[in-house]
């Protein structure tokens, strides 16, 4: 069921905020297990009805906290957050928590109100709200809340500072200790980045940075890329080898990324003048990545690997090419999932590479719907 609801999401962007916004929900349900536990255990519901107030607020935890409240945070508040000035951003989501505080006891003012309506007056509904909104109880349950909804904000700006699969590594202690992996990395370097940069100014440039970077992501991630660097007008993707592998995944990626900035070039256009393009490299073999540095911890990857990826993607613009392979790496890639026009460089020396490699020309792949 849950899987049919993720397909009828559609895109992976929202498929990735429905899989986050399931965990928040299942995290302030268990908090809420813990809080109202504790106030059974000290006796703060009334005499002859705690098992229903149990799961009576549990629900509306569930629902309200969790399906609504969480629904707020994953859409809405995280990217204030990342949009806004700071305390911009956190005074308007501190307005938005005591007005759903309020909303949240008016509903259950009226709701009580609702089943003795013979009785109904309105000095006494206003007094009835004055003193829900006051209870101590229900106060200090909305500043516990409140320090859980910033506590979980701020989980998902770390995360998505590391990205989703570093930061669970992180957490795990997978990268303590250094460790070899296979990996395939794609250096991809915007054309005529220098040019462009001079033409736009730096504060009109970043934006312009900003503005490709937010629309190329999506497509990387659905293709099972990581983001490892950003380094100026250049970006630095991984994946696991068979992740990169498996239908062609590392090549597909490049593709969708220049068909999404295809259809956006009258935007680009219109706004700064300019269509972006990328030009990339790629090539695969073992790493090692390990946790590194002390006030600010960042995971690393080194290698060989990456300086020749790099190399690779530098040759682009020798050959006026958009993306080129290593020989060695596409030999690994199933024959039977590439569409694509492909031409063969030997003998290529890279520079400061003592040796040559062969190399491959990628062309013409039509980018694919969805991955595996």
């Amino acid at each position: 069921m849950l899987a049919a609801f993720y397909k009828l999401a559609g895109k992976t962007q929202a498929k990735s905020k429905l899989i986050t916004l399931s965990w928040i929900t299942l995290f302030w349900m268990l908090v809420a297990l813990y809080q109202y536990f504790d106030h059974y255990m000290n006796g703060c519901f009334p005499t002859g009805q705690p098992h229903q107030l149990f799961l009576g607020n549990l629900v509306i935890s569930i629902l309200i906290g969790g399906v609504f409240g969480g629904s707020a945070l994953v859409f809405l508040w995280e990217r204030w957050l990342r949009k806004m000035v700071f305390l911009r951003a956190v005074g308007l989501i501190f307005i938005s928590l005591i007005s759903m505080y309020l909303l949240i006891n008016l509903a259950t003012t009226v709701v009580s109100d609702f089943q003795n309506p013979a009785s109904f007056s309105f000095p006494k509904f206003l007094s009835q709200l004055f003193n829900a909104i006051g209870d101590k109880i229900a106060l200090l349950n909305f500043f516990f809340w409140l320090v859980v909804v910033f506590l979980t904000l701020g989980v998902l700006l770390v995360r998505d500072r590391f990205g989703p699969r570093v930061f669970l590594a992180f957490l795990l202690g997978k990268y303590f200790t250094p460790k070899k992996e296979n990996r395939i990395f794609m250096f991809a370097d915007l054309k005529s980045s220098t040019t462009i940069a001079e033409e736009l100014g730096e504060e009109k440039y970043f934006h312009f940075l900003n503005d490709v970077f937010s629309m190329v992501v999506p497509e990387i991630i659905k293709s099972r890329g990581e983001i490892y660097q950003y380094v100026g007008d250049e970006i630095v993707v991984t994946w696991e080898l068979q992740a990169g592998l498996r239908k062609a995944n590392c090549l597909h990626s490049f593709f969708a990324v220049d068909s999404v900035l295809q259809q956006k070039e009258s935007h680009f256009m219109e706004t700064y003048g300019v269509a972006p393009k990328f030009r990339a490299g790629l090539h695969g073999g073992t790493i090692t990545a390990g946790e590194i540095g002390v006030v600010k911890r960042e995971l690393v990857y080194s290698g060989d690997v990456l300086n020749t990826a790099s190399r690779i993607q530098a040759k682009c613009s020798e050959f006026d090419l958009s993306l080129l392979i290593s020989k060695s790496l596409m030999d690994q890639i199933n024959p039977k999932d590439l569409n694509a026009k492909t031409k063969a460089l030997k003998d290529e020396r890279l520079k400061g590479k003592a040796s040559t490699m062969d190399l491959v020309s990628v062309s013409e792949m039509q980018p694919k719907v969805s991955y595996a």
